[in-house]
């Protein structure tokens, strides 16, 4: 294992959560199917991309329809290569994701003048080999950098996600080092799927980040970043993430360790 081309705060996330997970990944190349939240989650960042892409320039929002056309295309086209549980039904997820996009887009959408969606950004360091690469949900005009998550989670513990998220970290640092300042706020706009006795919600949750926690975000990639050169490579088996349910290289990893 050599020196990797780059990393992304989801390659630092994934090896802090277990070193072996990174290697079947990213040196083995075993990408495995995602599971249903995570094709709800691209398919409806899909559609807010394609409304928001066009509103640079129109300055105008798309007709819901348009929107949810867009988010349902993606759903099915994605729902083919998604590992699916045993109890799950891909029509009820989808209609959770029109319930969450229609409530974004009615609420929030109008609110917000894009200046950037989906943004590739690359940072190369001078005492550092490995440049950091992201992508950043949106930056809009203001200068605020705003992450979309959807999620069934509790809004307290995605407070606390907020809070401490190595990938809002990872996106304050692109954006200053990109643009050579400090960014106007950052947020994540959350879509909660309805539940039983709750409709789709749509909240904002603001944070900050410190250039003390951007500088321990750079120490922490430095040291995964030598520890993969090194080929440090281990298991990670006291965390609660370790079982078949939640690892998909559970089976392989039992196996050959």
């Amino acid at each position: 294992m050599g020196k990797p081309k780059h990393l992304s705060v989801s390659q630092v996330n994934m090896y802090l959560r277990c070193p072996l997970q990174w290697f079947w990944r990213y040196d083995q190349g075993l990408k495995l199917p995602p599971k249903s939240a995570m094709t709800l989650s691209k398919s409806i960042h899909f559609g807010i991309e394609g409304n928001y892409r066009q509103k640079i320039e129109s300055h105008k929002d798309l007709p819901l329809d348009d929107v949810l056309d867009t988010f349902s295309t993606d759903f099915e086209n994605r729902k083919h290569e998604t590992l699916w549980d045993k109890d799950e039904k891909p029509p009820k997820l989808k209609d959770e994701g029109v319930g969450c996009l229609s409530v974004y887009h009615q609420e929030v959408a109008p609110k917000v003048q894009p200046a950037f969606v989906e943004q590739k950004f690359t940072v190369n360091f001078e005492n550092f080999a490995t440049p950091l690469l992201g992508y950043i949900d949106l930056i809009d005009k203001p200068g605020h950098i705003i992450d979309h998550k959807t999620t069934a989670k509790a809004a307290s513990a995605i407070e606390k996600d907020v809070k401490s998220s190595l990938q809002l970290t990872a996106y304050s640092l692109l954006y200053r080092s990109k643009f050579e300042k400090v960014e106007k706020g950052i947020r994540a706009d959350v879509m909660f799927r309805p539940g039983k006795k709750k409709g789709a919600q749509v909240l904002p949750f603001p944070t900050t980040r410190t250039q003390q926690q951007i500088d321990r975000f750079l120490k922490q990639m430095a040291y995964v970043n030598k520890a993969i050169e090194d080929g440090l490579f281990y298991p990670c088996q006291a965390g609660w993430q370790c079982t078949a349910d939640w690892c998909g290289y559970y089976e392989i990893c039992q196996k050959e360790w």
